[in-house]
């Protein structure tokens, strides 16, 4: 008998899973541990950053309101997740748009980039369980209904700050200016996306993924962008919350009248100035400005500024861990939403 009329078992080639599980994977460790490096000299540059200041005194005055302040912020972070769970239809649990949020956030402060450094790091994670062409289509949206709500609230707040107050005319003129403005833009950018002419903006990044999604809907419903908005505008009441908490730690009086003004002049300067690295000076200077106007005092405004700093540090470093302790996405996962076939 020949060696060629035996039955000789045919050597089986890796099926997708196994050739997703031997590229995907290292694949995916050298993302990890390139975005954990990012995220520690990022870490480190933000330190180096902060304003010169007594940080032992300050952290004496108010340290002890730190932990509350933390949990204020991941409230309005929970209300930011629901939103986008929202948008996402409920295809992924709030749990993990929470993490997704805290992770894309601090890497949004280290890689300062409009509010944007954090998007590939998010995606990556959202890609993994609904597909790239979802997880655009998701963010864009939230950005587009995150723009609206904090064009919205601030003017709002401009516009009740300028009747609660007698600010001089020439702060007062060009803060109503600016909220009659982004009133404007927040009504386009809601017509842009429920009028289809977001559908187009999603193809086009989609094509940058050389993706097609004929399953995706061609605009965003008025009833889903409102809901999602809704959810946007609460969580922005945080900062309302996050004030209180610092002004009480520093002993002083807690009115609402004058954090709506303080939060008109911080959320008017932050997209005003929405270019300055991590707003590095600007929301310092801001907070002095604002609570000296709402008579507080320099002092009192410069603490409560140094203070949101020091609490977005502690959010920024804890993001950075929980992408570091996230294990990567399976390869089993990977290999199916790239559809490999399995051949012999």
């Amino acid at each position: 008998m020949s060696v060629a009329s035996m039955d000789v078992p045919p050597v089986a080639r890796p099926n997708g899973v196994e050739r997703a599980r031997t590229q995907a994977a290292p694949r995916s460790a050298w993302w990890q541990r390139g975005l954990l490096l990012v995220g520690v000299i990022g870490v480190g540059l933000l330190i180096r950053s902060l304003p010169a200041a007594g940080w032992p005194a300050l952290l004496g005055r108010v340290g002890p309101a730190l932990p509350l302040m933390v949990a204020v912020a991941l409230g309005w972070v929970a209300l930011y997740s629901r939103q986008f769970s929202v948008i996402l239809d409920g295809s992924i649990g709030w749990g993990r748009l929470i993490y997704n949020r805290v992770v894309g956030d601090a890497y949004n402060a280290i890689i300062p980039v409009g509010d944007l450094g954090g998007d590939p790091v998010r995606l990556m994670d959202l890609a993994a369980q609904v597909g790239t062409a979802t997880a655009v289509r998701g963010m864009v949206i939230e950005h587009l209904v995150s723009l609206t709500g904090s064009l919205t609230f601030s003017s709002l707040s401009v516009l009740v700050a300028v009747r609660v107050y007698d600010w001089p005319a020439r702060l007062a003129h060009p803060l109503t200016v600016y909220a009659a403005g982004a009133l404007v833009v927040a009504g386009a950018v809601f017509l842009l996306a429920t009028g289809g002419q977001s559908a187009r903006l999603i193809g086009r990044l989609l094509r940058l993924f050389k993706l097609r999604a004929p399953e995706l809907p061609p605009a965003v419903s008025k009833r889903l962008f409102a809901r999602a908005l809704g959810w946007n505008l609460l969580g922005r009441f945080g900062v309302l919350a996050e004030i209180a908490v610092v002004l009480l730690a520093l002993g002083q009086p807690v009115r609402l009248g004058a954090l709506v003004a303080i939060n008109a002049i911080l959320s008017t300067a932050t997209n005003v100035f929405t270019f300055v690295p991590n707003g590095v000076g600007i929301n310092e200077g801001a907070s002095v400005l604002a609570l000296s106007l709402t008579g507080y005092g320099e002092a009192i405004g410069l603490t409560v500024g140094l203070a949101r700093r020091a609490r977005q540090l502690l959010l920024v470093a804890a993001g950075v861990a929980l992408h570091a302790l996230r294990r990567p996405r399976s390869a089993e996962r990977a290999a199916a939403d790239a559809r490999v076939p399995e051949t012999l």
